[in-house]
């Protein structure tokens, strides 16, 4: 059963990662240790995304991981980091308090981008696709 957990590192990391921001928003009041905290997860996110080698399937044919899905990881990590990199300034201008909260739904969305590219199953995608848009909506 756990001889198959190498693919969904790109998937799980950014989702603790998620939950650690929270969690130590709570105690450190430190901007800069949540950015890092958020860009070393999408870091090694994007380093098993690369492990990804051959073509390979995943609970009973619902998530098929390949080429293209490994492209499509990638850049979706790229766009979280991106949105990560850009956010200090974002929320030092705009007065926020701390700003971990957008920290965590940018990694929980970018959880929610890895398990959409990779989707073989309507029902997959379209949870995903709620699991990504809960940062839209909040």
């Amino acid at each position: 059963m756990w001889n198959n957990v190498g693919p969904l590192l790109p998937i799980a990391i950014p989702g603790f990662a998620a939950v650690a921001v929270i969690l130590f928003a709570g105690f450190v009041r430190s901007r800069a240790l949540m950015v890092t905290l958020a860009l070393a997860s999408l870091l090694a996110a994007a380093l098993c995304t690369v492990g990804w080698r051959e073509p390979q399937s995943l609970f009973g044919d619902m998530l098929r991981i390949g080429p293209y899905a490994r492209l499509s990881a990638l850049m979706c990590i790229g766009i979280g980091a991106f949105a990560c990199c850009a956010a200090p300034e974002y929320i030092r201008r705009m007065r926020l308090e701390y700003g971990a909260e957008y920290f965590a739904l940018v990694l929980s969305a970018v959880a929610g981008m890895v398990v959409m590219v990779a989707a073989n199953d309507l029902m997959v995608l379209f949870v995903n696709f709620e699991l990504l848009s809960l940062s839209v909506y909040i």
